[in-house]
């Protein structure tokens, strides 16, 4: 009696025993499962397929919104104070940059870089209103940088002429941060003499007109306006198609700022073409309420975005 009861005993034992391997077992399978939805949903959030416009040259339709923008439109859209756009700094004691017998405007970037992204919309109106871009592509900023998958141009291989300004472009990385093209060692002393914090040189995006003045990632942020502005706006098409509108968040960020370019570009030109400079625009000078919130910039060293804790440059106003 007492070695059935043992026995009983026993096997009731080991079917706990099991049923505890079991309960174990499927409770491990169970969360590694979980933990490979978690990851792969993490991942797919994070990554989505790319563009395939990107790298293709843009259409005519899409150059002619860029190129589009009416005198009238930039009047009324003025210097875009309503989406935060700030202005240009103006260098002195700087020796002349030309190129040729034209003022050069120079401008490096980034496929990659999201401020880059917002400023290449307001240099293309801009530079349009002097002359004529080919070979431009269409370009994405990058999917794991703040502003991500910024909808955007590159200079990447495209042309610009004019009989009035010289645009030259350096577009170091792209959009996975591979090195395009490189600073001459005159370009690298302009990002010593001009873009540097802290000891930290070679905010993106920087652009110099003429020595005369000067846009750098210290003062703006890396763009005239924060790049949030085209966020959710849908893709270049629709972007380009509310750039003639002056009612829109997106013209008054893209043109004010090209506002603030063009009055720069007429003021070493010479005032030329007239039926472009004779308007007025102001550059305002940058301070605490007309910057742009943030200070976060991309280092052309380190490809990351960094936050600075700069104070804001400030320069007299200016009319054209």
């Amino acid at each position: 009696m007492a070695q059935a009861q043992t026995r009983k005993q026993k096997i009731l034992g080991d079917v706990k025993k099991a049923r505890r391997q079991r309960i174990i077992i499927s409770t491990v399978i169970i969360t590694i499962l979980a933990i490979g939805i978690v990851a792969g949903v993490i991942l797919l959030s994070q990554s989505k397929p790319q563009d395939p416009h990107i790298g293709l040259p843009i259409s005519s339709q899409m150059y002619g919104y860029l190129s589009g923008v009416s005198n009238a439109t930039l009047s009324q859209v003025g210097t875009g104070a309503s989406q935060g756009v700030v202005g240009m700094t103006p260098i002195t004691g700087a020796s002349p940059l030309t190129k040729g017998s034209l003022p050069e405007f120079l401008y490096v970037g980034a496929d990659y870089c999201p401020y880059c992204a917002a400023e290449r919309w307001s240099m293309i109106v801009a530079l349009s209103k002097f002359g004529t871009f080919t070979g431009l592509t269409y370009m994405e900023s990058s999917a794991t940088d703040v502003y991500a998958d910024t909808p955007t141009f590159s200079f990447y291989q495209a042309n610009y002429t004019s009989p009035y300004i010289a645009f030259v472009s350096v577009e170091t990385s792209d959009r996975n941060q591979k090195t395009l093209q490189t600073l001459s060692s005159a370009q690298q002393t302009l990002i010593n003499d001009y873009d540097c914090y802290n000891g930290q040189c070679g905010g993106l995006a920087f652009i110099d007109i003429a020595n005369q003045w000067e846009m750098g990632t210290v003062s703006h942020a890396g763009s005239q306006f924060l790049p949030n502005i085209l966020d959710g706006v849908g893709n270049w098409t629709t972007i380009g198609s509310l750039l003639n509108d002056h009612t829109t968040a997106v013209a008054q960020a893209v043109d004010g700022a090209a506002n603030y370019l063009i009055s720069a570009i007429c003021s070493v030109d010479g005032g030329n073409p007239t039926s472009v400079c004779s308007h007025t625009v102001t550059q305002a000078p940058i301070s605490s309420t007309n910057a742009p919130v943030s200070n976060s910039f991309n280092m052309i060293t380190a490809g990351d975005v960094r936050t600075e804790d700069s104070s804001w440059r400030s320069f007299p106003s200016l009319t054209w």
